[in-house]
């Protein structure tokens, strides 16, 4: 099974209640669907915990470096103006147009690796980074691994309309 490594920020007192909070999510989330979740409590961190600030810069450059390979990606493909999108064909690079749309909007995805459950946000925001000054200890930043025996997500696997409905 393929595994996918994901950071969560999200308001608890606990790591166990934090877990739980995660998993209700992820159970209820349609956009993405794992077959079995590990969360790591050694690489968790609390909110007082002196490396939590590092830790949450860092998994939140990992998520710009993904965006800036995207980026890079359809640059390398002859896609380097907005005005260019509009020419992009169905298939590989619609695809990672998709994935970079949900970056960039807030919806969590296979790739994303650092989600902000309290704001439905790839960041975290000033209002939400005075919070965490504020409370340190009612935050965590909890890691969890999904496995999935699905090697595409489904939006991926789904046939378009016409190869599934048969038309007249």
């Amino acid at each position: 099974m393929k595994g996918f490594e994901h950071y969560f920020l999200i308001k608890s007192q606990e790591f166990d209640s934090a877990c739980l909070k995660i998993r209700k999510f992820l159970d209820r989330y349609e956009l993405l669907s794992y077959d079995r979740l590990e969360f790591d409590p050694r690489a968790s961190r609390n909110g007082s915990d002196p490396a939590f600030k590092k830790v949450l810069e860092e998994i939140q450059a990992r998520n710009r470096e993904i965006i800036k390979g995207l980026l890079e990606e359809f640059s390398r493909k002859g896609y380097s103006r907005l005005e260019d999108l509009a020419e992009i064909p169905q298939g590989y690079l619609s695809k990672l147009f998709h994935t970079l749309a949900h970056l960039l909007d807030g919806f969590l995805g296979i790739d994303s690796y650092f989600y902000n459950l309290e704001e439905d946000s790839h960041w975290v925001s000033p209002k939400m980074e005075q919070e965490l000054s504020r409370n340190p200890e009612s935050f965590w930043l909890i890691k969890v691994c999904g496995f999935t025996s699905i090697s595409e997500t489904k939006f991926e696997i789904l046939s378009p309309p016409s190869k599934r409905i048969k038309l007249e």
